[in-house]
């Protein structure tokens, strides 16, 4: 992902001016706008993408379906866990709390977002996790189908559900070696891994019936150490305020390091000294509060400058490292070659274009308004301060001095072969300093339809609230697909017939900030200004 060059572009000064700009290059249409057919516009857009995907088919490919490294769960316990304990586990009950999505015919039990990955120390394949599980979006568009969005957030997957279920299921008496035994002996063959991998699950059920007590306790022993761990630590700390939070239930978002951290600076520390205490030392090193964040878009990469909702990897390979680590969280088994496919394919990946009806004219002065008001950061990937901003701090706040030493060892040993220029760099170039300047990264607005909710840790749900402040509800509904039109975002409100209602009073999901007038809407009252509103909305949708 080729950088900007910070200095030639713009200077942020951090303060009630926000963003001033140097030299900026203008994102906006012509004047012809106000003439184009939306419908041939998106068309030929589409093609673009079309014809981007087919040049980048291996890539593509890899970016959905390979997994970011050799770390997960047996991939068969998924199958078994399905039939003894479906009320958690059938295909209906995980897409329902754990948003996990699944094809009609021949892919077995798993679900779209957990693939088949490589075998560790010659045990039973693994399922973890793609970039697709958590970068392919989808929206229901004007004719009730599904649309795939690649390169948009997951806005369904709940990955942290998905830990908590599997620990408290493994522990019921009911999933025992009896009722694994019996079901790898009544499923055919291809049941749990689909059309393809019959040899290789035909292997894994004779590893697993040759000792399935010792499957089982391998797993449980595994699990319920990580878990321990979890409730000690950032149970005690930085979830302290915010327990539920541990166990989902805030589809499409994440912790943003503080299971990472836990896994790689605190829990190795606790092995070389044969301690299971946590001292107030290693208590420290991890954030104070959840450091909560959206998933993030992922098209366009080239014309970022930073990385990260803290704006902390400028480097294009060491982002897609870093983001394969905070999935496996062991450096040694993420998939190196993985993040090398992946920086090629979403360093110039075209953003989906907006699927629904444009008014070109109000689209037209929208740009004029776009301009004005948005540009000056979001065209130039600006930082900005959390003063400026106002908006939640968890995040910003979260990643201290010794966290970040922590992550670029992490990054270093995950980045691999020292021979490689690419890792050969600063300490700063691994993960910037931010220590002293906390703030977030302004995004590009490329494709800002697809990322609802907004701001950096999903709190407004619509275009529409976060140009009215006032109007931001302290409730709403996150997952669902449908599409609000008129105020640009999913479906947050009673209409909403999928999804989970979030409280934007929990610890990380505040969302006020970004609503002083001056600084982020150029004077302008978008609640009281309806046609600058409209204008300005109706612009975003084309981006």
């Amino acid at each position: 992902m080729a950088r900007l060059c910070l200095s030639a572009l713009f200077v942020l000064l951090v303060g009630v001016s926000g963003c001033r700009i140097l030299q900026r290059e203008s994102t906006i249409k012509d004047a012809s706008f106000s003439s184009l057919n939306w419908n041939d516009e998106r068309r030929s857009r589409n093609d673009i993408l079309t014809k981007y995907l087919a040049e980048h088919a291996d890539a593509a490919f890899a970016f959905r379906f390979k997994p970011v490294g050799s770390d997960g769960v047996p991939a068969m316990l998924l199958g078994l866990l399905g039939e003894i304990a479906p009320e958690s586990w059938s295909k209906s009950a995980a897409s329902r709390a754990m948003g996990f999505t699944y094809e009609e015919k021949g892919s077995g039990q798993l679900p779209n977002e957990l693939n088949l990955g490589p075998r560790f120390d010659g045990g039973p394949m693994v399922a973890t996790f793609s970039c697709g599980s958590c970068h392919l979006g989808r929206v229901i568009d004007a004719e009730g189908h599904t649309m795939e969005l690649v390169g948009a957030p997951n806005t369904q997957i709940d990955t942290t559900a998905y830990r908590y279920n599997l620990a408290k299921t493994l522990v019921e008496d009911r999933v025992n070696a009896a009722a694994i035994r019996s079901l790898l002996r009544q499923k055919p063959v291809g049941w749990f891994y689909g059309e393809g991998h019959e040899e290789a699950e035909a292997r894994d059920r004779e590893l697993i019936l040759a000792n399935p007590e010792g499957f089982l306790s391998a797993i449980r022993s595994s699990v319920n150490a990580r878990e321990d761990l979890i409730n000690r630590a950032l149970g005690s700390h930085t979830y302290r305020e915010a327990q539920h939070l541990l166990r989902g239930g805030v589809p499409g978002s994440l912790d943003a390091f503080g299971f990472t951290v836990l896994s790689l600076v605190v829990g190795p520390k606790l092995k070389s000294h044969q301690d299971t205490g946590l001292t107030s030392e290693d208590l420290a090193v991890l954030p104070s509060a959840p450091p909560m964040v959206d998933i993030m878009s992922v098209w366009r990469q080239s014309g970022k400058k930073y990385s990260q909702w803290d704006g902390t990897i400028e480097n294009q390979f060491i982002r897609n490292i870093g983001a394969e680590l905070g999935v496996i969280r062991d450096p040694s088994k993420v998939d190196r070659y993985n993040a090398e496919l992946a920086t090629t394919f979403i360093s110039n990946l075209p953003s989906p274009t907006y699927p629904f009806a444009v008014d070109g004219v109000k689209a037209t002065r929208g740009a004029q308004i776009y301009g004005n008001v948005c540009e000056r950061c979001h065209a130039n990937n600006a930082f900005v301060s959390i003063e400026t901003l106002g908006v939640d701090p968890n995040r910003a706040r979260g990643l201290n001095q010794g966290a970040r030493i922590g992550l670029i060892a992490g990054l270093r040993d995950a980045c691999g072969l020292a021979n490689e220029t690419r890792c050969q760099v600063s300490d700063n170039e691994v993960l910037l300093d931010r220590s002293s300047s906390l703030g977030y990264q302004a995004p590009s607005l490329s494709g800002i339809w697809a990322r609802s909710p907004y701001l950096h840790n999903g709190s407004v749900p619509t275009l529409f609230h976060l140009l009215v402040p006032s109007t931001r509800p302290p409730e709403f509904v996150r997952g669902d697909l449908h599409f609000d039109q008129e105020k640009v975002g999913f479906i947050a409100d009673a209409r909403a017939v999928t999804g989970t209602k979030i409280n934007t009073t929990w610890p990380g999901f505040s969302n006020i900030g970004h609503d002083n007038i001056e600084v982020f809407f150029g004077g302008i009252n978008f609640e009281k200004d309806v046609n600058a509103r409209e204008d300005l909305i109706e612009y975003l949708k084309t981006l």
